[in-house]
């Protein structure tokens, strides 16, 4: 691959030299240019942040799913266990509070103060 030497070289030597209008121009453009790169790397760390909390918050967000599905389950097992519980405890309960010693003075616990009568 041939290449014209004469063109490259002119090319070269017009972005050669940069003539500053004032002495003050490039520490002001030079002062902006890295602002302005700072920013941007700023602004890139600041996404990719961004990202990982997004990335965190999805992860937490299906945790909070599944843990709200395993706490609805063990809520739902109480549940049946306590009305099988009262089941089991409401034939006794009511013998007990027909057979109440002190049925009389209005007593409503059973425990301790009334006898069974099977």
């Amino acid at each position: 691959m041939s290449v014209d030497v004469s063109k490259l070289q002119t090319t070269l030597k017009s972005c050669d030299y940069f003539f500053w209008k004032d002495d003050e121009m490039p520490k002001g453009y030079y002062k902006n240019l890295i602002r302005t790169l700072k920013q941007q790397v700023e602004s890139k760390e600041n996404f990719a942040e961004l990202v990982n909390l997004r990335k965190k918050v999805v992860d937490l967000e299906f945790l909070l799913s599944k843990e709200k599905l395993v706490v609805e389950n063990l809520e739902k097992k109480v549940t049946k266990e306590k009305e099988a519980m009262m089941m089991l405890n409401k034939k006794p309960y009511a013998s007990m509070q027909q057979n109440c010693m002190c049925e009389s003075s209005g007593c409503d616990t059973f425990i301790g103060c009334c006898t069974l009568v099977l």
